[in-house]
């Protein structure tokens, strides 16, 4: 913050005993109170990547409002006093009464939260979803997921519409979608396979052509204290729209059980029998779990 120069010889006066003073400096005192001079409101739409919840991807949508204010601060005005020509001597500071001094423009920004977006439609990667009352949108078919099938895929840049409150972008990555599903790649303790199992529960033990299956695979830390798994799935078919799909188990501590569930949308045309997939694991230190799963498929 920069303050009026100071400057000398402004009044000259006697004082009680007779001695001519002079004012050698003034300058600002205490902080009195600033004066707004204006404030411009700009809305905004905040959105964030919150993890997962019931088993999607989530992602919260919230109203803000960044305002900007400009105010000019209010000192007191002080005057150092000096006898007339005493120039060394540290001279009588004084409060001048009734006069201020004001200062540069001060310019400050504040976050102001409005609330969720709650019940609004957002359209991104071809399907529309709505947001919950608490501005939560669930990618509950997996679009978004979908992409990061390929390993080799590290960050999309997403755009969700909306009629009345235009274009919202999220740039997510593959550190981001680890990071809040609490799996760490960091090397701790090597692990056994004989000590990991993985498994597989299908929400139904029929379906038709045009359902929609749930696969819930899991895996078990069966090893000692202090030894961790990182494990990710994934389903391998011969069937293209069984293969390909990620399970994003992720740290497993001794003792411990981790489940994710991926959807499977069975296609229209799709023929009565048997159809098989494998679940195959990678864990961090090599270990290669695999489980084999049949989709009963009854018109």
């Amino acid at each position: 913050m920069k303050y009026p120069c100071l400057f000398t010889l402004v009044f000259i006066w006697f004082n009680l005993n007779g001695h001519a003073e002079e004012i050698s400096q003034v300058y600002p005192g205490k902080l009195l109170n600033k004066d707004l001079i204006s404030t411009e409101s700009d809305p905004v739409i905040d959105l964030k990547f919150k993890g997962t919840e019931n088993g999607f991807l989530a992602f919260k949508f919230r109203h803000l409002d960044r305002v900007t204010i400009k105010e000019i601060p209010i000192f007191e005005k002080l005057v150092l006093v000096r006898i007339k020509g005493a120039n060394n001597e540290p001279g009588e500071q004084r409060l001048v009464p009734d006069e201020f001094i004001h200062g540069d423009i001060i310019v400050r920004e504040e976050i102001i939260d409005n609330g969720p977006v709650a019940s609004e439609d957002f359209m991104y990667l071809g399907v529309t979803t709505r947001t919950d009352l608490k501005g939560i949108l669930l990618d509950d078919r997996e679009k978004i997921l979908s992409l990061f099938e390929d390993l080799q895929h590290q960050s999309s840049t997403l755009q969700f519409a909306n009629k009345r409150l235009g274009i919202q972008e999220l740039t997510l990555t593959r550190a981001q979608i680890y990071q809040e599903l609490g799996i760490f790649y960091e090397s701790r303790i090597n692990s056994r396979e004989e000590n990991l199992s993985i498994g597989g529960v299908l929400d139904q033990a029929t379906y038709a052509p045009g359902d929609t299956a749930k696969l819930s695979v899991s895996a078990r830390n069966e090893g000692d204290e202090g030894v961790v798994y990182r494990v990710l799935a994934r389903s391998v078919s011969r069937w293209e729209w069984l293969d390909g799909k990620m399970f994003y188990l992720g740290d497993i501590n001794a003792g411990e059980k981790k489940l994710f569930s991926r959807f499977f949308p069975i296609p229209d045309d799709t023929a009565e029998g048997d159809y098989y997939l494998r679940i195959g694991g990678n864990e961090y230190s090599g270990a290669k779990p695999q489980h084999r799963m049949i989709f009963k498929i009854r018109k």
